[in-house]
């Protein structure tokens, strides 16, 4: 899975672009950014979108590009470019809606990235490629146990809130787009349910635990 569809270079070129005037102008960063009390009491709701499309810094961008270069282009030729956008742009929204959730009460948390939309596209890829092997620090581990890893990562870190990473937003989206690509292909839960359910249950528990 190493090269980009027509809708996956399409959304890197604008995220590259967008994100880029972002870090020449803090202004317009802050005008697209995730902001909780621009969403619900601004009724800014396009926040929910533009946000996915910036990012803070250099790196922050091109960790992102990284993982999106790795799996966009097999969920692309899976689903076909339609689904594609679907699963990441639904994958990006239910990452915000989620992260708008666990911190509704917390009116300047801000937030941008598009790490949600992607851990949805790393998700997707997950169940429907059974056999996919996935890079940790140049050891490669089962699609199944990266999944199960990104669980518990994701929720250790809104547990612990110990770093500015928007850990809910990945695991929101990560469950978003899981659900989105069977959904999609309902076929999956009879070809791959072992590794679907090893990462969709314990998805579940922990969403409904942090959403309470």
């Amino acid at each position: 899975m190493n090269e980009f569809g027509i809708i996956g270079l399409a959304i890197l070129v604008v995220t590259f672009l967008v994100s880029y005037h972002g870090f020449k102008n803090p202004v317009y960063l802050s005008q697209y950014a995730f902001r909780v009390k621009d969403i619900l009491y601004g009724r800014q709701y396009y926040r929910l979108l533009t946000s996915g499309l910036l990012h803070t810094g250099w790196v922050h961008l091109l960790l992102n590009v990284v993982t999106f270069y790795c799996f966009s282009s097999g969920v692309e030729m899976a689903v076909g470019y339609r689904n594609f956008l679907i699963i990441y742009i639904s994958s990006l929204v239910g990452g915000n809606l989620f992260s708008l959730l666990l911190h509704r009460r917390e009116a300047d948390y801000t937030a941008v990235g598009a790490s949600g939309a992607i851990s949805g596209l790393v998700f997707a890829a997950i169940a429907l490629y059974p056999d996919i092997r996935v890079g940790m620090l140049g050891i490669y581990v089962p699609g199944w146990l990266y999944g199960m890893l990104y669980v518990v990562f994701s929720a250790y870190g809104i547990t612990t809130r110990r770093s500015n990473i928007g850990h809910d937003a990945h695991l929101g989206g990560g469950l978003v787009g899981l659900l989105t690509v069977i959904g999609l292909q309902p076929d999956l839960l009879l070809v791959n349910y072992l590794t679907i359910a090893t990462i969709l249950m314990p998805s579940i528990h922990r969403f409904l635990l942090f959403a309470h």
